[in-house]
């Protein structure tokens, strides 16, 4: 189910009002955690790439300067 989801939504499918509304929708629905104040950084990657391994450098840098950056796997997605 939630591969068509994606697969519906991919490629400008949705307007900025509908993605807002889908985004807010998940959110309401789902179990959130609470990071406190200030921002929580992302250190994003389309992943498959061979030789591609700066995440967990990227991570270990931004998170010793005192950064918030929670690093979850996106492969639990599609996998």
């Amino acid at each position: 189910m939630r591969a068509h989801v994606v697969t519906a939504c991919a490629g400008d499918r949705l307007d900025a009002h509908e993605t807002l509304s889908l985004t807010r929708a998940m959110v309401t629905v789902g179990e959130t955690l609470d990071w406190g104040d200030g921002p929580v950084l992302d250190k994003h990657c389309v992943g498959g790439l061979p030789g591609n391994r700066t995440t967990p450098i990227v991570v270990a840098i931004i998170a010793a300067l005192g950064h918030r950056i929670p690093k979850t796997s996106s492969r639990a997605i599609t996998s």
